[in-house]
């Protein structure tokens, strides 16, 4: 961990916050691994500002992976709307519409119950990562 201290060190991603000057602090958890770490995000002019928080598993101070976590926010590969495939183009590459998010839900349940319904409910399976509070992890497993 990073030993300087939460209100020496912070980081910035530029262009996450669309150039607004909107300064909404939302308080969260670094998303890599089960320790999770207290972080603060911020939108500033000039994109997220990451903050650790004092927490009983970071204490102020956050590792390597941490400190990027705002990076992620402005990847240019980063989907910020549910995509449906419809195709491919001339060149053998998918093609995809924006659909809304109801259409998507709606999409996967579908899809997940046919596959069931096929094969067998044990034919869907779910991955959940060491990040997974319990309580989520718990709803995972109600969901089929």
């Amino acid at each position: 961990m990073d030993s300087t201290p939460s209100t020496e060190r912070s980081t910035t991603n530029t262009k996450a916050a669309g150039g607004t000057a909107h300064h909404r602090r939302v308080q969260t958890h670094c998303p890599y691994c089960a320790l999770q770490c207290a972080i603060t995000l911020k939108n500033a002019v000039d994109g997220v500002e990451l903050t650790p928080r004092d927490f009983p598993t970071n204490r102020g101070g956050l590792c390597r992976k941490g400190w990027t976590a705002a990076e992620l926010l402005d990847s240019g590969d980063r989907l910020t709307h549910p995509l449906r495939r419809v195709g491919t183009d001339e060149h053998g590459e998918a093609r995809f519409e924006r659909i809304s998010w109801p259409e998507a839900l709606d999409l996967i349940v579908a899809q997940f119950r046919g596959v069931q319904e096929r094969h067998g409910r044990d034919a869907v399976g779910i991955f959940g990562g060491a990040s997974l509070t319990t309580e989520r992890a718990y709803q995972l497993g109600k969901l089929y």
